[in-house]
């Protein structure tokens, strides 16, 4: 969606929190402020795995990496009065939930 808006845009692999870390530094490079941080990334990856950061894959992908990465760019997120959508799918819903 940026690329055809004309927009900058960063990615990251989520399951290597250094790599969130790395998008961060590269976000404060080009920008004084955020208007609008999309964290848009989730799965459910069935069998247990834990990635090397010794954290479940499920857990680090749709909670910490983007709470890591919400945190880093925080000051940058309040200097331009930004919002943070987080995506969530209903896969990760409970069972019986509805």
């Amino acid at each position: 969606m940026a690329r055809g808006a004309g927009a900058e845009y960063f990615l990251a692999d989520y399951t290597r929190l250094a790599d969130v870390r790395e998008l961060a530094a590269g976000i404060r490079r080009s920008v004084d402020c955020i208007d609008v941080l999309a964290n848009n990334a989730g799965g459910i990856f069935g069998e247990r795995t834990v990635t090397a950061d010794g954290n479940e894959k499920t857990l680090q992908v749709n909670l910490l990496a983007p709470f890591l990465l919400t945190r880093l760019l925080l000051d940058l997120l309040q200097a331009g009065e930004g919002s943070v959508i987080t995506v969530s799918c209903t896969g990760l819903r409970c069972p019986g939930s509805r």
